[in-house]
């Protein structure tokens, strides 16, 4: 007779969440094992992965072992056991070089359209001409807070928004704060620090640049 037993998950959160995975045996097979992970009732075969990312190693009449987060546990019929674990983290990666006049040109995304943009670290906003934020259908003098803006021109009205998600390459972030300039300037849209600031930049020998955004 299988036994079913009851099942909590718990997340704590810190500054890298360590979750609890409960994992009850409730089948053995051949090969194959009936666990349930979490509160949700899983059949997998040896080699297979669980949603919840529970791995089944081996699993014969006596016993299943599986793999969580890289601890192995071996657990006989019916046995109720609870493993910690750090959730896995993603990285993304896009490699820059520098254009024949020393700036790194960055093709990209706003709101989900196309923009060619340029890297500047020393702007502390996305910053774009109010052409292309038209393009892109920015309601940015009805929805935007107005702001003085310093230029080589001198000074001059802009607006700051909100836009909903700037991507480049798979770095892809949400709500990231930006200046329209309400004339011509500047001619090319600056990735500034609102977007680059969520990122790990390196600046190699060579010339080049890397942003990472983990996950």
């Amino acid at each position: 007779m299988i036994r079913v037993m009851p099942v909590l998950m718990l997340c704590a959160l810190f500054m890298r969440p360590v979750c609890a995975a409960e994992v009850t045996v409730l089948g053995l097979f051949a090969e194959a094992a009936v666990l349930r992970i979490d509160g949700t009732q899983r059949v997998l075969k040896v080699g297979q992965t669980s949603p919840e990312g529970v791995t089944l190693m081996a699993a014969n009449a006596d016993s299943a072992t599986f793999r969580i987060g890289g601890e192995l546990r071996t657990a006989p019929l019916g046995d109720h056991i609870s493993m910690g674990f750090e959730p896995s983290r993603s990285t993304e990666q896009v490699t820059l070089s520098r254009n024949p006049g020393g700036m790194y040109l960055v093709p990209g995304q706003i709101n989900g359209q196309s923009v060619d943009m340029m890297l500047d670290t020393g702007a502390t906003f996305v910053s774009m001409n109010r052409k292309v934020a038209r393009h892109l259908g920015l309601q940015y003098r009805l929805q935007g807070e107005p702001v003085v803006l310093s230029t080589a021109n001198g000074r001059t009205t802009g607006y700051r928004i909100k836009l909903r998600n700037v991507r480049v390459g798979g770095i892809a972030v949400e709500g990231v704060d930006a200046v329209v300039n309400d004339g011509d300037f500047p001619e090319i849209t600056l990735l500034g620090m609102s977007f680059l600031g969520q990122l790990d930049i390196e600046h190699r020998q060579e010339g080049t640049v890397v942003l990472r955004q983990t996950r």
